[in-house]
């Protein structure tokens, strides 16, 4: 995972994406990750500098996922959800959306509606729709919370309680301004620092998302096509 990530963090400052700054080396880090619902539970973890570099207490910590961190939270906000940038597994998307297309549909009409799933041409319609629906979900509340503190003593907080994969959008408080930003790098970045089984760590990776945009693309692609007889 981390080396997906900083050569995606390359890429993107190699295309003009965020203009390149030397960047602050975080001292500090907390992350909080909550779950409500049917239970109850909360994480917490905080990560820090130490005589041999950094660690969370129990595990060393690369200090190249911290800056690729703090490169995502303090670059210009992604204002839309880069659909290009999600990371979709498009073997997986077949899969879920045949799934998702058999579920609903007699066998000619779910073949036309996985194809039209899985079409790129349609990637941009489901963006638009996603950005303004990417409410509950689910029957669980998730919360994120992470705070950084630079070498300089400036403070940036991310927060994030939606409950897709990804958990999109962040909210960015910093130097007392607020922003919001729908880069998928702040989740994935954010779940590569978290040991396996911590709360909230599957979802911030994307687990699920293949699924999700089967499942959410339904209602964009299959207009006038007759479902399932239940």
């Amino acid at each position: 995972m981390l080396a997906l990530l900083l050569a995606g963090l390359v890429a993107d400052l190699a295309g003009g994406a965020r203009t390149p700054k030397p960047l602050k080396v975080p001292e500090h880090v907390v992350i909080r990750s909550d779950h409500g619902g049917w239970w109850s539970e909360h994480r917490e973890l905080t990560i820090a500098r130490g005589a041999n570099g950094f660690s969370d207490g129990v595990r060393p910590i690369d200090e190249r996922l911290l800056l690729a961190l703090v490169a995502s939270a303090t670059a210009t906000p992604t204002p839309t959800l880069p659909v290009d940038r999600l990371g979709i597994d498009q073997a997986e998307l077949r899969r879920q959306a045949e799934r998702v297309a058999r579920a609903n549909f007699p066998p000619p009409a779910a073949a036309v509606v996985a194809e039209r799933i899985c079409d790129p041409k349609n990637l941009a319609k489901l963006a638009a729709n996603l950005d303004g629906n990417l409410g509950s979900t689910t029957d669980d509340y998730p919360a994120v919370e992470v705070d950084l503190t630079l070498s300089d003593g400036e403070k940036v907080t991310l927060r994030s309680t939606a409950q897709p994969p990804l958990m999109l959008p962040w909210t960015i408080i910093r130097r007392g301004k607020t922003a919001v930003s729908f880069d998928p790098a702040i989740s994935r970045t954010i779940a590569a620092l978290l040991p396996p089984e911590f709360r909230n760590r599957r979802r911030l990776a994307g687990g699920g998302l293949e699924a999700f945009v089967a499942e959410f693309s339904l209602s964009i692609v299959a207009e006038g096509i007759a479902p399932r007889s239940r």
